[in-house]
C-alpha cells in the first residue's frame, strides 16, 4: 500500500510542495504532525532526498521524539537519519561544534534561571548597583529580551538611550563576561549565538545550509526574532522551507483607509502606500506605511456603530481613541484597585469617580475599570449586584471615612485580607474582556503620597513643540518621582523640576518618535512602582484615551474624522456587538505617527506579541518569502464523529470564536456520556468507576486515561482519591522532577565534574553535605579567586596563599578538591549513572540523607533513584553523548517532555495545558456554571467565547471516548454551591450523549459498587511530590483485571421484617434526611429490625428501625 494515500487532498498538497516555501495553516486535530512526517517521507521516498539534509523543527523534546518515531515507521531505517529538532538542541550542537570560536569550551554549561539570577545578583554587588532601584528580575527580562531580538551588549544602546539603559549595559556585558569565565550560557544565548555565528561566519553558514536543504518548522507562529532569524539564514540558499502555524490580527477586511485620493479598501494598501493620519491637536497630514499585514482570521470581533450611523469592525484588543461622556444623568458600574487590599466593585453618578474628587480621594484606589455605562441608577445597582455576586469581589469601601461606609477600618482590612479578590478579578477581566494594563482611569491624586504608586502618563501629540521637518507634534512624558532616583534620571528629560514641600519631583520628556518615549517609560518602570496611563492629544480639547476595542461601552465618544470639514470630531458610541468574524484581518505600521484613520475613526496601529513569540515571524513570512505557497488543513482525524460533531455544536454557539469547520471520515464511535454527581468527591469516584470498567473491557491502561479540569484546585479531590484507590497518576503543571532540591544538589555535582569553571554549581555543593565551610572561609574564597581572575575551583587548590582562611577551612577545601578530581576521573571511564552512584556514594550526600531519618528525606531517597532510573535509561540508549549529552538533555526538558507515556499512570490537567495532547478516554470534571465556565452574565453582550473555545479543546483531545461530569452541589472555598450544568454541556445534541443521572447510577450499580468489585489488585506505590503534587507509578505497572462481584462473600440472611414490611439485600429504599440507598444487610424482626444500608449522599448508615423508619420504593 502506498504510505501516501492516507492523506486527504489538502494533506497529500502539504506534503508533496517540497520545492520552495510553503506556510501551512492547521486547525485543531487536522493532522499536521501527519503531514510534516509524510512531507519527510515524500521527500526521502519520491524526490531520493538523503534524510541526512533534512531538519524538522519543533518546540518539545516530546513532539521531536514522536515525529522521529512516526517517519521511522513511514521509512523503516531512514527515519533516524533525518535531523528532527527542538530549537535549542540543533542550535547547542553547532555551538559545541563551534564553541572555541565564542571562547566557550565544548564542555560549556546551560544556566537555568535560578543560576541566573545568582549571576545578575553578582554583577549588580561587583557594579555598587542598588537591588532595591533596578530589580534583578527587571534587568534579566531586558537582557532576554535583547537576545531575543538580536542585540548584542555592543549594540544595546543603539535601540535605548536612557541613562538606566546604560545602566543595564554595563550590567548585560558583565553578565555575558561572567557567563564566559564560568564556561557557560543561558537560555536565550543558545539561540542568539548560534543565529548570530551563521550571520557572520560564510564558512559555518555554508556547512550547515549545504548540509540542511529542507527545513520543516512546527508553530511557527511561536518563534521569537531570534529564532525567526536562525531560520531565515540557514535556509536563504535553497529555500525549502515549509513552516506550520497560525496568527490573529487586527481590522476587518473591506474596511476603508483614508488616503490623500480618498478612501481605499485596506486590501489595497501596500507597504509604502501614502495614507491620512493625525499629527495631533486638529491636524493631520500625509504618512506613508511601513508594513502591511494581512491574515485568516477565524474568532471575535467588536463591531461598533457611532451617533452618526459609522461603524468600525475590529479584533478586541486593537487600540481606539476614545473619551467618557460627561452627563451627569450617566451611572457608572466600575472595578476599583487598591494595593493592599485588592479589588471592589462600586457604581458612581456621572463622572465624579474619574476626577480628583473629595469621595474618590477617600476611597484611595489605584486604579479603576469600567464595567457598565447605565442610563439610570437603577440599572447601575442591578449591575453593580449582579457581577458583585457572581464573581464574590466585594462593593465595600476601602476606608471607613469613604461615605457611606460602616465597619471600622481594621474590620475592612480583615475582609479585604481573607477574601482572594485578585483571582476573582482576574476571571472577571477575562469574562469581560478586560486587559488589566489597560484601566479606564488611574488616580492622579494618590501621586500624593510617596509610598503609593506614581502615575506615569504618556500623551501622542502631548508637546506643543512640533518637528521642523515633519510637521508633527512631539509626544510627551510626565511623571511624579521620588528624589532618590533623580540621579539615575538625569539627563535623559527635557525637564526635572521640584514640586510642591513633599521630597518629590516632576519629571518631563519629550520625544519625536512615540515608540522611543514608549521604551523609555518602559525603562524607568524598573525604578519605582508605576501607573501607566495613555493618552492622545489628536485636537485641541482634553486628550484621548488609548484602550483597547473591548473597553469602549456605549454612551461613550470616539475619534472620528468628517472628511467633508476636515477635522477630528467627539462622536458618541450607539451601540456595541460582538460578532463572529471569518476573514481576513489587516493591520497597517505607521512610524512616528501610530495611527491611521479607517472608515472615519481614528485607530492605533498595534502589533502585539505573545508567549515571547514575535508575530513579525508570522507577518514576514510571505514579504521573506514572495513566492511562497499556502495550504489549508481543516479536517479532523483525532477524534471520532459523535465526539467532533458534540465538539462542533458547542463551538458553533460561539459569539466571538468560531474555530475552522473541522470533520472526519473516522467511525462515529461511543456517544458522549454525561454524568450527574452529587458532589465532588462522588464525581471522581464515577471517573474512576468508569476507567476500571473500561480498562476490565478494553485491555487498555491506566496512560490511556486523562483528567481534565478548569482549576487547578479542583485537582486536590482527585488526587487525594486517586491515592485512596491504589491509582498512580501524574500531573501536568506541578512542580517540575529536575526542580527539586536533592535533584539540583546531584545535577551540580555532575555539572562542576565536567565543568570546573562552573562557579555556581560549586557554591551549592561546596558545602552540601556538610563540610564546616563558613560563610566567611567561602567569601574569602571568593574574592581570591576575582582578585586572581581564575574559577573558585582553581583558588581552591591554591588555599594555602589565602591567609585569612582557618586551617580546618584550607584542609577541608584540599579534600573536597581531591574529591572532584576523583570524580572527573572517574568521568573518563564510567557511564552516566555509575559516575551518579559514585557521587552519591563517595560525597556522603545519601548517607546524611538516612541519618535524618523523617518522610521528608525519605521522598528525596527516593527522588535520587528515580534519577537514576533516567540516568540508566539514558546509558541504556548509547546515545554517545555521555555526561554532556545527559546534562543537555535534563537542561532543556519541559514539563511536557515529563509525560512519559511508557509510565502506566493516569494523567492530570488543566484544560489549558491540554493543548497539542490527546488521550484516547478523556474525563471532562467540574462541568458547572460558574466553574467551567466562569461566571458569565446572560446578557449576550458579555459573551463566553474564551471559555467555549477551551471548552472545545479539551473535548478534542478525546480520541475514542469522552466523559462529561458535572455535580448538583460543589464545596468551593469552604461553601457549598449549587450549580446548574454547563450551558456547554447543555450545547450538546441530546443524538450525541447518554445521559446519566447519580440516582440510576447508584441504583444500577449496587452492590457491586464496594470498592472491591472494580479495585486492581495490583500492588501499587504512590510517591508524593515535595509539595504534595503529583506522583510516579514506581510499581511493574501491568493490569490486572478486576474481581468478579460474585466472588465476593455473601453476607448472612440478608433478610428483616418492621411493621409488616419484608427489607431484603439489595432493596431500593429511602430514608427522609439521607434520601435513596439500597440496603446491603438485614436482619432481625419487630423493634429488633436492624438494616445496613448505603445512602447515595452520606455513604453506610446502619439503621434499627424502631427509630429511624424505611420507605421501600
Amino acid at each position: 500500500m502506498d504510505i501516501f494515500e492516507s492523506l486527504n487532498p489538502m494533506q497529500y498538497e502539504a506534503a508533496t510542495l517540497t520545492d520552495g516555501p510553503l506556510i501551512i495553516f492547521a486547525g485543531a486535530g487536522t493532522g499536521k504532525t501527519k503531514v510534516i512526517t509524510h512531507r519527510i517521507a515524500y521527500l526521502i521516498k519520491k524526490k531520493n532526498v538523503n534524510p541526512k539534509n533534512i531538519l524538522a523543527i519543533t518546540f518539545t523534546n516530546k513532539a521531536a521524539d514522536e515525529m522521529r518515531t512516526r517517519v521511522d515507521a513511514l521509512l523503516p531505517g531512514n527515519g533516524r537519519d533525518v535531523w528532527v529538532s527542538t530549537f535549542h538542541k540543533i542550535c547547542l550542537f553547532i555551538l559545541r561544534n563551534h564553541a572555541e570560536s565564542l571562547g566557550l569550551t565544548k564542555n560549556f554549561i546551560i544556566y537555568d534561571d535560578g543560576d541566573q539570577n545568582a549571576l545578575i545578583k553578582e554583577c549588580l554587588k561587583e557594579l555598587d548597583v542598588n537591588e532595591d532601584n533596578i530589580k534583578p528580575r527587571m534587568i534579566l527580562s531586558k537582557i532576554s529580551l535583547a537576545k531575543s531580538n538580536m542585540i548584542s551588549e555592543d549594540d544595546y544602546l543603539l535601540n535605548e538611550s536612557s541613562h538606566i539603559d546604560s545602566i543595564i549595559e554595563k550590567i548585560y556585558k558583565l553578565y555575558n563576561k561572567k557567563l564566559r569565565q564560568n564556561n557557560a550560557v543561558d537560555f536565550d544565548d543558545i539561540i542568539f549565538l548560534t543565529a548570530s555565528l551563521l550571520k557572520n561566519n560564510d564558512s559555518v553558514l555554508k556547512t550547515y545550509s549545504t548540509r540542511f536543504k529542507y527545513i520543516l518548522v512546527d508553530e511557527y507562529q511561536d518563534i521569537n526574532y531570534s529564532q525567526y532569524m536562525f531560520v531565515k539564514t540557514l535556509s536563504n540558499i535553497h529555500k525549502n522551507i515549509c513552516v506550520v502555524g497560525d496568527d490573529d490580527q487586527c481590522v476587518c477586511a473591506n474596511s476603508q483607509v483614508l488616503t490623500p485620493n480618498g478612501y481605499q479598501k485596506i486590501e489595497n494598501i501596500m507597504e509604502g502606500s501614502q495614507i491620512v493620519s493625525c499629527i495631533g491637536h486638529d491636524g493631520v497630514s500625509i504618512a506613508q506605511t511601513s508594513k502591511v499585514m494581512r491574515r485568516p482570521y477565524s474568532g471575535q470581533a467588536i463591531k461598533i456603530t457611532l451617533e452618526n450611523q459609522k461603524t468600525l469592525t475590529v479584533t478586541p484588543n486593537h487600540l481606539l481613541f476614545a473619551k467618557y461622556n460627561s452627563s451627569a444623568s450617566l451611572s457608572y458600574v466600575y472595578m476599583m484597585y487598591r494595593k493592599a487590599f485588592g479589588y471592589k466593585i462600586g457604581v458612581c453618578q456621572g463622572l465624579s469617580l474619574f476626577t480628583e474628587s473629595r469621595k474618590y480621594d477617600l476611597e484611595e484606589g489605584d486604579k479603576i475599570w469600567i464595567l457598565k455605562i447605565c442610563k439610570n441608577p437603577k440599572d447601575a445597582s442591578y449591575f453593580e449586584s449582579l457581577y458583585s455576586t457572581r464573581y464574590g469581589i466585594p462593593t465595600l469601601h476601602f476606608t471607613a471615612r469613604s461615605l457611606g461606609a460602616t465597619l471600622e477600618q481594621d474590620k475592612i482590612k480583615k475582609i479585604y485580607s481573607e477574601v482572594d479578590t485578585f483571582v476573582r478579578a482576574e476571571v472577571l477581566m477575562r469574562d469581560l474582556m478586560i486587559y488589566e494594563e489597560h484601566p479606564h482611569y488611574v488616580s492622579v491624586v494618590k501621586t500624593r503620597s510617596l509610598s503609593s504608586p506614581k502615575v506615569l502618563s504618556l500623551t501622542m501629540f502631548g508637546a506643543n513643540e512640533r518637528s521642523r521637518e515633519n510637521g508633527w507634534y512631539f509626544h510627551r512624558m510626565n511623571l511624579d518621582i521620588n528624589a532618590q532616583n533623580i540621579g539615575v534620571l538625569r539627563g535623559d528629560t527635557s525637564v526635572i523640576k521640584k514640586t510642591g514641600s513633599l521630597d518629590k519631583w516632576k519629571v518631563e520628556a519629550v520625544r519625536e518618535d512615540y515608540s522611543e518615549l514608549v521604551s523609555f517609560a518602559k525603562t524607568i518602570s524598573g525604578l519605582d512602582e508605576l501607573l501607566l496611563v495613555e493618552k492622545a492629544q489628536l485636537t485641541s480639547k482634553a486628550p484621548f484615551y488609548q484602550m483597547p476595542a473591548s473597553h469602549v461601552h456605549e454612551n461613550m465618544t470616539l475619534a472620528f474624522f468628517n472628511h467633508k470639514e476636515k477635522k477630528i470630531e467627539e462622536l458618541l458610541v450607539s451601540e456595541i456587538e460582538v460578532i463572529d468574524y471569518e476573514g481576513f484581518v489587516y493591520d497597517l505600521s505607521v512610524n512616528h505617527l501610530h495611527n491611521f484613520i479607517v472608515d472615519g475613526f481614528v485607530v492605533h496601529n498595534s502589533i502585539y506579541s505573545w508567549r515571547g513569540a514575535d508575530v513579525r515571524s508570522m507577518l514576514n513570512f510571505e514579504r521573506d518569502y514572495p513566492n511562497s505557497q499556502v495550504v489549508k488543513l481543516e479536517q479532523n482525524y483525532r477524534s471520532t464523529k459523535n465526539i467532533l460533531l458534540a465538539a462542533s455544536e458547542v463551538i458553533k454557539n460561539n459569539v466571538t470564536r468560531r474555530e475552522k469547520t473541522l470533520w472526519t471520515q473516522g467511525e462515529s464511535g461511543e456517544k458522549i456520556t454525561v454524568y450527574e454527581a452529587i458532589n465532588e468527591q462522588a464525581e471522581v469516584v464515577f471517573a474512576i468507576n468508569q476507567m476500571r470498567q473500561v480498562i476490565y473491557r478494553e485491555d487498555k491502561k491506566y496512560s490511556d486515561f486523562a483528567f481534565f479540569y478548569r482549576t487547578n484546585a479542583q485537582s486536590r479531590v482527585i488526587e487525594e482519591t486517586l491515592i485512596k484507590e491504589g491509582i498512580p497518576y501524574k500531573m501536568v503543571g506541578a512542580i517540575r522532577f529536575y526542580q527539586r532540591k536533592e535533584i539540583k544538589d546531584v545535577i551540580a555535582y555532575l555539572r562542576l565534574i565536567l565543568n570546573t569553571s562552573d562557579n555556581l554549581s560549586l557554591l551549592r555543593i561546596l558545602n552540601v553535605p556538610r563540610r564546616g565551610i563558613g560563610e566567611k572561609s567561602i567569601s574569602s574564597l571568593v574574592a581570591f579567586a576575582n582578585e586572581k581572575k581564575i574559577s573558585i575551583f582553581d583558588a581552591l587548590a591554591k588555599v594555602a596563599e589565602i591567609e585569612d582562611l582557618p586551617l580546618k577551612a584550607k584542609n577541608t577545601t584540599l579534600n573536597f578538591v581531591d574529591l572532584i578530581n576523583e570524580l572527573r576521573a572517574d568521568c573518563a571511564k564510567l557511564n552516566v549513572t555509575e559516575l551518579t552512584k559514585n557521587v552519591l556514594d563517595k560525597t556522603g550526600y545519601l548517607r546524611e540523607l538516612k541519618v535524618i531519618n523523617s518522610s521528608q528525606t525519605l521522598d528525596r531517597s527516593k527522588n535520587i533513584n528515580e534519577l537514576l532510573s533516567v540516568t540508566e535509561a539514558y546509558d541504556q540508549e548509547k546515545s554517545g553523548g555521555g555526561l554532556s549529552g545527559f546534562l543537555e538533555r535534563v537542561t532543556l526538558i519541559s514539563d511536557l517532555d515529563e509525560i512519559d507515556e511508557k509510565q502506566n499512570s493516569v494523567t492530570l490537567m488543566t484544560f489549558h495545558a491540554a493543548k497539542g495532547l490527546e488521550f484516547p478516554v478523556v474525563f471532562m470534571l467540574g462541568m458547572e456554571e460558574k466553574l467551567f465556565p466562569h461566571e458569565h452574565s446572560s446578557d449576550e453582550n458579555y459573551d463566553i467565547a474564551e471559555e467555549r473555545r477551551l471548552c472545545y479543546v479539551g473535548m478534542t483531545r478525546a480520541r475514542e471516548r469522552l466523559y462529561i461530569i458535572h455535580t448538583r452541589q460543589r464545596r468551593i472555598f469552604g461553601s457549598v454551591f449549587t450549580n446548574p450544568v454547563s450551558r456547554f454541556v447543555s450545547e450538546i445534541p441530546d443524538s450525541l450523549v447518554i445521559n446519566i443521572s447519580c440516582e440510576e447510577e447508584f441504583l444500577n450499580s449496587v452492590p457491586q459498587m464496594t470498592r472491591k468489585v472494580f479495585r486492581d489488585s495490583a500492588p501499587r506505590r504512590i510517591d508524593d511530590d515535595d509539595d504534595g503534587y503529583g506522583s510516579r507509578d514506581l510499581s511493574t505497572g501491568a493490569v490486572h483485571k478486576p474481581h468478579s462481584a460474585a466472588s465476593e462473600d455473601e453476607p448472612g440472611e440478608n433478610l428483616a421484617e418492621f411493621g409488616g414490611v419484608t427489607f431484603a439485600k439489595s432493596d431500593r429504599v429511602k430514608h427522609s434526611m439521607w434520601g435513596i440507598g439500597v440496603v446491603l444487610e438485614a436482619t432481625g424482626r419487630g423493634d429488633e429490625c436492624l438494616v445496613k444500608v448505603n445512602f447515595m449522599n452520606v455513604g453506610e448508615k446502619k439503621l434499627l428501625l424502631k427509630y429511624a423508619p424505611l420507605d421501600k420504593i
